[in-house]
């Protein structure tokens, strides 16, 4: 976050699998595309069914930013 300018920094979100994208396909969850489609949806029902699995669930602190 250094590199981000001080008046962008509350409107940038860094968001990630806990080890590699492919993880996520391997742990059922689709392909990457399905994957985002889903993340998304969460995104605007206000839910966490995805965003809670177990390789993405330590993003939770850059969701409560976006809320």
């Amino acid at each position: 976050m250094a590199d981000v300018p001080e008046d962008l920094k509350s409107r940038v979100f860094l968001l990630g699998v806990r080890s590699e994208p492919e993880a996520l396909k391997q742990a059922g969850l689709g392909k990457l595309e399905d994957i985002g489609r889903l993340l998304a949806k969460d995104c605007r029902e206000g839910t966490r069914n995805t965003w809670g699995h177990a390789l993405l669930q330590h993003n939770a602190r850059e969701l409560n930013r976006l809320d």
